[in-house]
């Protein structure tokens, strides 16, 4: 941040005057809000009209060196007023937002402007999604909530199951129900004695995640009609009227 007349020497170690440059693949909106915000900041700032002034020319310079042609830093260094609480909601209720491809983004955003649809938009890969992890994913087999699917080895046959409990707990229930020949209570280990086919549990594959118990009941329905040879031993809970959709 630069000193405005206030900030102390140390902070001047660290500025480094870049900013987004203008060559970057980025709506060129977002190029005209630095330039409005730096000379707003420095409107605000300032601490007198002398360090105002200086400020100015050095942002000036600044935005030059990171490819700002002088005809955009002029026109847009004026302080703009935010705007009042009726155009925010307004801006609210007939925006948004997209992800930005050169060439096509401008496109949609002139046939959405005539429709009174504010059209902003956004980097499709940004720095945070490339480098922060805030968690350490957990291991596929630790993770609750899930649909899963469990595939036979030796033909294109699946199961297709739903659990609130971690992955691996329930799966040791099935891998017990197959070893013992359950055949009763399992459809895998009715299949498995059935034909002689061992179950390919390292394939276990998480097909979705949902809290709630209704919905991946719902979702554990939508993936069994999904499966061109399943061996689950119903359709799940979904009512049959939505069987032609699958």
């Amino acid at each position: 941040m630069r000193s405005f007349g206030l900030t102390s020497r140390c902070l001047r170690v660290t500025y480094t005057d870049r900013y987004l440059d203008f060559a970057s693949h980025h709506p060129i909106a977002h190029n005209i809000a630095i330039v409005q915000t730096l000379h707003s900041r420095a409107e605000a700032i300032s601490s007198s009209l002398p360090a105002r002034d200086k400020e100015t020319k050095h942002l000036r310079q600044a935005l030059i060196s990171n490819g700002y042609p002088t005809d955009v830093i002029k026109r847009h260094s004026r302080t703009i007023n935010p705007p009042g609480p009726a155009n925010q909601r307004e801006a609210r209720s007939q925006s948004v937002t997209l992800p930005y491809v050169r060439g096509v983004s401008e496109a949609v955003r002139r046939i959405l402007t005539p429709l009174g649809v504010r059209v902003s938009f956004r980097p499709n890969v940004t720095l945070r999604h490339l480098l922060v992890r805030p968690k350490d994913r957990i291991p596929v087999n630790e993770t609750t909530g899930v649909v899963y699917q469990v595939p036979c080895a030796s033909c294109p046959a699946t199961y297709v199951g739903q659990t609130g409990r971690r992955l691996d707990q329930w799966l040791r229930d099935h891998r017990r129900a197959v070893e013992s020949g359950d055949c009763a209570n399992s459809a895998l280990a009715e299949h498995a004695w059935g034909h002689h086919h061992p179950v390919d549990w390292c394939n276990t594959e998480v097909l979705d995640h949902h809290p709630d118990i209704h919905q991946r009941l719902v979702l554990e329905s939508v993936h069994i009609r999904s499966q061109s040879d399943p061996l689950n031993r119903d359709n799940g809970s979904m009512p049959q009227v939505y069987s032609p959709l699958f």
